[in-house]
């Protein structure tokens, strides 16, 4: 399995890129290819769909380390947006949307487009299916204070520390396509990850078509985060650890390797007729 903008171990016969990942009991991980922890100015961007009822909560990402740090940002099972932020203890984000999500953004087995842009120097906002859902003051640099993307068992207990003491319970996304993180102090804006009919950017892929998403804008705040566009698929039967730089290159080798697609229960999926984006081939 290659990626573009990070690496991922698998294989996989045919040449499909963006064949996407899938977890079959909706409990896959992966890591942020960084060393520690995401905690910078970034965007992060992804295509999900999930298999289960929606009054089950969708983490997007996270990270629980007992009672002293501990992140997390969600679909709740009641269909409003949640983001938490506790670091060496002190509460950073409780932040619950003011709105309940659409029966369509919600909906099944059908595909939508998470994105939460932390630029630093105004709100952060985050989109569903590029609808704004949230849009609050930023708070030093804990914004995204964490390590993983996907489920985190780590807080199955714990959500009703969430504003309003939910009682859902949660899983991670079942499939996951055209993933991107953008680092710098001007992260982008919706339109960059969306298009505005609600369908995918087709992001630039080996063959040189589609968007070139510039993924290090001016002045990065931490070089030890890696960027880049993570479009999962295979090329040939290769099952070494390829990384297809092709798309972008600007991304901090030294954190790439912390990149873990198949951190735990992920795997790549071969029913690309699923994948919100079904034209790039190598």
């Amino acid at each position: 399995m290659i990626s573009n903008g990070g690496i991922l171990g698998a294989s996989s016969a045919g040449g499909f890129l963006d064949a996407g990942i899938y977890s079959a009991s909706s409990n896959g991980r992966g890591h942020f290819a960084v060393s520690y922890y995401l905690n910078k100015r970034c965007t992060i961007s992804f295509w999900y769909r999930n298999d289960y009822a929606n009054t089950i909560g969708t983490m997007m990402w996270g990270n629980f380390h007992g009672s002293q740090d501990h992140t997390g940002m969600w679909v709740g099972g009641d269909g409003y947006v949640y983001h938490w932020v506790k670091y060496n203890n002190g509460m950073y984000h409780n932040v619950k949307s003011s709105s309940q999500l659409s029966t369509a953004q919600r909906a099944t087995n059908t595909w939508h487009h998470f994105c939460m842009i932390s630029p630093g120097n105004a709100n952060i906002k985050v989109y569903i299916d590029g609808t704004k859902m949230l849009d609050h003051a930023e708070n030093d640099y804990t914004d995204i204070f964490s390590g993983y993307w996907g489920y985190h068992s780590g807080w199955d207990s714990n959500i009703s520390s969430l504003t309003g003491s939910p009682s859902w319970s949660q899983k991670g996304p079942t499939y996951v396509a055209q993933f991107a993180v953008v680092t710098g102090e001007s992260p982008g804006t919706i339109s960059e990850f969306i298009n505005s009919d609600g369908t995918p950017i087709d992001f630039m892929d080996i063959d040189g078509s589609g968007t070139v998403l510039d993924t290090q804008r001016a002045n990065p705040e931490n070089a030890s985060e890696a960027n880049g566009i993570w479009l999962f698929g295979a090329n040939g039967t290769t099952a070494s650890k390829t990384h297809n730089s092709a798309t972008d290159s600007s991304h901090n080798s030294g954190s790439l390797s912390n990149w873990n697609g198949g951190d735990s229960n992920f795997a790549l999926s071969t029913d690309t007729s699923v994948f919100p984006i079904t034209g790039i081939t190598t």
